[in-house]
């Protein structure tokens, strides 16, 4: 199976931008986001060869990155923004969760500070910092309590 084809049959060719990166919660899945996608994240399963989710917000990803301790996703965003997203199993079934729809099994977290897009983002090896780069600055994070 040729996944990769399969998972850009599936987006938009709205621009050239896809990144993508494994769901830490169901092994065969793929959270693909960027200007391809457009707004929100989409969740793919590479075995049945179909989008089985849509993790729903008003920003374009510009780079993902997944937790290695938690069920978290780290994305960047052309908005200045650097958000983490927590969501459970539940939420890769939904076809759409919304981050105003008030779906329990998603939860956000904004952190603002980046003065341009945000091109790197990534987790520490223990999941609890993590850093954010744009285009002439490099932030590191702590995260919030949640």
């Amino acid at each position: 199976v040729d996944a990769a084809a399969d998972i850009l049959s599936m987006v938009p060719s709205a621009g050239p931008r896809l990144v993508v990166a494994w769901s830490l919660l169901e092994p065969n899945v793929v959270m693909c986001g960027g200007h391809a996608v457009g707004q929100g994240l989409q969740l793919f399963d590479v075995v049945q060869g179909k989008l089985v989710g849509r993790i729903s917000f008003d920003q374009v990803v510009t780079c993902l990155d997944t937790s290695p301790a938690q069920s978290e996703a780290l994305v960047g965003t052309s908005e200045l923004i650097v958000k983490i997203i927590s969501y459970q199993k539940q939420a890769i079934s939904q076809v759409s969760t919304s981050q105003n729809g008030g779906n329990q099994t998603v939860a956000f977290q904004d952190y603002t500070g980046p003065s341009d897009v945000v091109m790197v983002s990534k987790f520490s090896p223990h999941g609890v910092q993590f850093a954010s780069a744009s285009a002439q600055e490099i932030h590191i994070w702590e995260q919030t309590a949640k």
